[in-house]
């Protein structure tokens, strides 16, 4: 499997993990939610978007790179780095969804918090 396919294949289990997040959110707030978050956001970080960064950074740095990618690879890799930009845009919405969750269900959240999540 090459690394484009590999990276392909983790921004869908990523799309998948967040729209799993994302549809959970009016349901009581465990923690289990946070760490599924994390994980996501930290291999979107640390793992895809290195990836995505190096092969764009392959197809865009000079013409000998270029010439060693076909025209729809190229297509393919940019479009993998715009669901990758998307992705994390979505993240840090979700991130902070789950911030203010995860703050109003603990013992002793404060009553804005609290109003807040009902909202």
């Amino acid at each position: 499997m090459t690394e484009f396919t590999r990276t392909k294949k983790s921004v869908e289990e990523l799309k998948n993990t967040v729209t799993s997040l994302e549809q959970s959110l009016h349901l009581p707030f465990h923690p289990s939610m946070w760490d599924d978050f994390e994980k996501a956001h930290s291999t979107l970080h640390l793992t895809v978007m290195a990836v995505v960064n190096k092969l764009v950074a392959k197809v865009t740095e000079t013409d000998e790179h270029r010439r060693t990618f076909n025209a729809a690879m190229v297509d393919k890799i940019l479009q993998l780095a715009s669901e990758a930009g998307e992705l994390s845009s979505r993240m840090e919405i979700l991130g902070q969804q789950l911030q203010v969750r995860r703050g109003s269900s603990g013992p002793g959240a404060s009553a804005e918090l609290q109003a807040a999540h009902l909202r």
